[in-house]
């Protein structure tokens, strides 16, 4: 779907109430709904908190053990669906603005880090990586260093987002996919000094979930979260966690467009496609 449908979807979705209504009875029937960010530019720090304050009302945070123990949770114990909110790529701006906004409204953060940039992460190197952040620094240093992921370790999570920010292809060689998976996992632990059993695949694009790639994920991690937008309703498969992209750029009639659940329809062919590869 092009972005100027989807704008003129979103628009005229929202103020119909469309998207209110299919969001609301999403919400009725979800057992789990995760969303991922990427860079949360500090101008946009009031949609965001619009976003987080919006989800609240309707979910609950999730802790690592609620995401252990979800499929023996009875639902009758709970008022409302678990949320588990994401970011990729470890940039900085997640750190300064996202992560107090989090705090305030009580949930917890899921950052995925690529490892090759803790200690590298100027502009034109994330560049080169295809990752763009879009608040600037005037230090050159974009994404989150040693001591704010320990920092924000004691009460978030972190995981795995490929070592290089690697859009896995059918002709990576062994090699290249050790490093981005396994590698990354050690080099993360290492630094930090913590488990890390949660992976986040790079792209949404149908051609970058390849099977040899996701044969060495499932064995090394406990947790893999992929972008195939849709809300889980039923029992969560722990090695194909779908995630909704959303950001905090979004107007407010994009980020209710993208929550609806109306998406969930639009992807379903490439979400079979993609998890007949994930389920082998």
């Amino acid at each position: 779907m092009s972005n100027k449908i989807k704008t003129f979807l979103a628009i005229v979705f929202y103020y119909s109430g469309i998207s209110y209504l299919s969001f609301r009875i999403n919400v009725l029937f979800s057992k789990l709904f995760v969303v991922n960010y990427h860079c949360t530019p500090f101008e946009f720090n009031s949609n965001f908190e619009y976003q987080i304050k919006f989800l609240k009302k309707f979910y609950t945070n999730t802790s690592l053990d609620n995401l252990k123990e979800i499929n023996k949770l009875n639902p009758n114990t709970r008022n409302k669906p678990f949320l588990i909110i994401t970011f990729d790529d470890g940039l900085r701006s997640n750190y300064d603005n996202a992560l107090p906004i989090l705090k305030k409204h009580g949930f917890s953060g899921w950052f995925f880090i690529c490892p090759k940039f803790l200690n590298r992460s100027s502009l034109n190197i994330l560049n080169e990586h295809s990752i763009f952040p879009k608040q600037k620094y005037d230090d050159n240093r974009y994404c989150m260093n040693k001591s704010e992921l320990l920092s924000l370790s004691s009460s978030n999570f972190i995981g795995s987002h490929t070592f290089s920010h690697h859009r896995f292809r059918n002709d990576d060689l062994e090699k290249k996919i050790n490093n981005e998976i396994v590698s990354s996992k050690i080099s993360l632990q290492k630094e930090l000094n913590l488990k890390i059993d949660s992976f986040a695949w790079v792209g949404g694009e149908e051609d970058h979930y390849i099977e040899k790639a996701n044969k060495k994920i499932i064995k090394n991690y406990n947790f893999v979260f992929t972008t195939l937008v849709k809300s889980i309703y039923s029992k969560v498969n722990h090695k194909n966690i779908p995630r909704t992209n959303i950001e905090n750029t979004f107007s407010k009639e994009m980020f209710l467009f993208q929550i609806s659940g109306i998406l969930d329809l639009v992807y379903i062919f490439k979400r079979k496609r993609v998890s007949r590869i994930l389920n082998k």
